[in-house]
């Protein structure tokens, strides 16, 4: 084989092996939520308890995330710290889901352009949180990153933690709160946090 040949076979190969790393990472970052954080991708057909509904109103939202093709994920606060989210579509069967966090959860904001990054380096993610280099306040663009619990050295994740898929959006005082909560499934981070 003349030189020629062999730097064609070479960037064939090389180009072939960009597709797929390509495809794989598109494949990684369409299901990240699910891929990295299957501890809480699957929502339970459970009662939404009463004592925990008051989070989840106008004056409680703080933020959403919005993706392409489904609705948006609407954010929650209290004065207490009390979080939640309410996901009106997307990974439970066309069913809205409520998910309650409690006070403990913490959330992070990541500029778009660093997602990548620190979904392929949970260590620099935790880091990065531990000495305080993350926003704490929600932003415009931002990726929200939330975790509960201990960080474990050996497994180089939080015990529980999610990452939006979405882009955070700040002007919510138009969004109506609507929340079917006969409907939805429901979800608790303190639960899971317990099991």
């Amino acid at each position: 084989m003349n030189m020629l040949q062999q730097v064609r076979r070479t960037n064939w190969f090389a180009t072939g092996f960009k597709c797929l790393m390509a495809g794989a990472i598109v494949l990684f970052l369409s299901v990240s939520s699910v891929a990295l954080f299957p501890s809480i991708s699957k929502a339970q057909r459970m009662v939404v308890p009463q004592e925990i509904q008051p989070l989840f109103t106008q004056e409680n939202l703080r933020f959403i995330t919005q993706a392409q093709d489904r609705q948006p994920t609407l954010y929650f606060e209290d004065a207490e710290h009390n979080k939640g989210r309410y996901r009106q579509s997307h990974y439970t069967q066309n069913r809205p889901t409520v998910i309650y966090e409690g006070p403990n959860t913490h959330r992070v904001f990541i500029r778009g352009r660093d997602r990548d990054r620190y979904e392929q380096d949970l260590v620099l993610l935790h880091n990065d949180i531990a000495n305080d280099r993350l926003a704490t306040e929600p932003f415009n663009g931002a990726t929200v990153f939330e975790f509960l619990g201990q960080w474990d050295v050996e497994e180089e994740s939080y015990q529980i933690m999610h990452g939006s898929g979405g882009t955070v959006v700040t002007q919510v005082n138009n969004i109506p709160v609507e929340i079917d909560f006969e409907n939805a499934n429901y979800l608790s981070w303190i639960d899971r946090l317990e099991n």
